[in-house]
């Protein structure tokens, strides 16, 4: 995940010029999305194992 970020902030959104503008928030927006519904799935799937180990 980290590369495909550098990879669209270093190399696409240079190409298109649409570093410092807003026609990249869209970008970050369903990035940062991505990012938290990721987070809560590793939660989830670790409450869920430890929870089985414990029973």
């Amino acid at each position: 995940m980290l590369s495909f970020d550098l990879f669209m902030e270093g190399i696409v959104f240079e190409w298109l010029e649409w570093n410092g503008t807003v026609k990249n928030d869209w970008f970050f927006v369903l990035w940062w999305g991505v990012v938290v519904v990721w987070f809560l799935y590793g939660t989830y799937t670790l409450y869920l194992k430890f929870r089985i180990d414990n029973n």
